[in-house]
This record gives structure tokens, C-alpha cells and sequence, in this order.
């Protein structure tokens, strides 16, 4: 699965009534899923800074 594939839900989400219970469910896991990323990018960080022995940049 992709990320997008949420967007094929929206059809049914509508059709069924089910808008304001979708969007309240959206709007506490965006920012949850935020925090994982936020968790394993400075994660991967940590690990790359301690194969290498270099401070990263953060900047690809």
C-alpha cells in the first residue's frame, strides 16, 4: 500500500456519512505519524553518526 491510497476511502467516507468522524480521526493521526517520522529520521541520523564518527548535516 501506498500512502495516497487513503484517497480512495474519501468516496466511501462521504456515501456513508462518515466526514466529521474521518476528519477527527485525521487530525490525531497526522500528527502522530509526524512524531513517528520525526522519531525514526533522527534515529537513522544517530546510527549514520555513529558508523561514520562525523556529525550529519541533516541536509541531503
Amino acid at each position: 500500500f501506498e500512502t495516497e491510497d487513503i484517497l480512495y476511502l474519501l468516496p466511501l467516507v462521504t456515501l456513508c456519512n462518515g466526514v466529521a468522524p474521518f476528519l477527527v480521526v485525521a487530525s490525531i493521526g497526522a500528527p502522530l505519524f509526524a512524531i513517528w517520522v520525526l522519531v525514526e529520521y533522527r534515529r537513522v541520523q544517530r546510527r549514520l553518526q555513529s558508523t561514520t564518527g562525523q556529525p550529519t548535516s541533516g541536509l541531503a
